[in-house]
């Protein structure tokens, strides 16, 4: 009977012990880990997700590419004329809007294919296969620096720049423009896993920041 009682006496002792010295995870340490759990998870992309990156990726490319050709040509018209403003040209060539080509891993073109839609923010995004996104934006006269070398023969493009441009672009034909008309289009052709991958790792980041 009195080996029971020790017994029983030791067990409430140590049930009395873990009861005073256990202490259960924190609640902090617990979000803390749920959090880090769902960083982790894949989250679901909808299709309106990726056009609308698509469509901010090409508006970057296009909004820098003719910033730069617009402050590039006028400065090479006003130092040296038609042939220091052909060496600015295509802006699709320059090293700012190539970095953004490989860091998305796209395809740019300037071309002369007109847009059906012919407003300075017509831009469209499309499904171009299982595999690519298309962005296209309508490429229009708004500058003056543009009507030197698109203009009317004999007005704004002087027959000696004609000349030079036939020269250097065999062929070249693209004059008799208006001020504002529609001369041709950008084409961007992006990756989709590629944008996949890239709003992942925005929301990533969005995560680790909350």
């Amino acid at each position: 009977m009195r080996k029971i009682i020790w017994a029983a006496a030791i067990f409430l002792a140590l049930l009395l012990g873990f009861l005073l010295f256990y202490r259960p995870e924190p609640l902090t340490v617990r979000k803390q880990l749920e959090a880090e759990a769902e960083m982790h998870k894949v989250k679901r992309i909808t299709p309106a997700q990726v056009e609308a990156q698509a469509r901010h990726i090409g508006d970057s490319l296009v909004n820098i590419a003719d910033s730069l050709l617009h402050v590039r040509l006028t400065a090479a018209f006003e130092a040296g004329g038609t042939v220091a403003a052909l060496k600015n040209y295509p802006p699709q060539q320059y090293p700012e809007v190539q970095a953004i080509a490989q860091k998305y891993n796209i395809t740019v073109a300037r071309t002369g294919q007109k847009l059906p839609v012919n407003s300075p923010d017509s831009a469209q995004v499309k499904t171009s296969g299982q595999t690519e996104i298309l962005y296209t934006k309508g490429v229009f006269i708004n500058q003056a620096a543009c009507l030197k070398c698109h203009g009317t023969v004999g007005q704004e493009v002087a027959p000696a720049t004609l000349a030079e441009l036939q020269q250097s672009s065999p062929g070249f034909k693209a004059v008799g423009f208006k001020a504002n008309a529609a001369i041709g289009s950008w084409q961007i052709k992006l990756k989709r896993q590629t944008i996949l991958e890239s709003l992942s790792r925005r929301s990533r980041r969005s995560l680790q920041m909350q």
